[in-house]
């Protein structure tokens, strides 16, 4: 019987995506959380929220321009 090669995964699930950050991209929000200094649930909140242009800046965007 072949042996099994054992699959790399990426993430707790094997199923992270690529995450754009302020231009940058990182392989996933675990990590783009750990660079940036914030926890994953705070970048998962601004993605939903459509604000990742601030994530880790401190800054909050202006209410008016959060639902455009």
């Amino acid at each position: 019987m072949p042996r099994r090669v054992p699959r790399k995964t990426k993430g707790l699930y094997g199923n992270e995506k690529p995450v754009i950050i302020q231009g940058v991209e990182y392989p996933s929000t675990a990590i783009a959380a750990e660079v940036l200094g914030v926890t994953p649930a705070a970048i998962s909140a601004a993605k939903l929220r459509g604000s990742l242009a601030t994530v880790g800046t401190g800054t909050k965007m202006p209410r008016g321009r959060r639902n455009a």
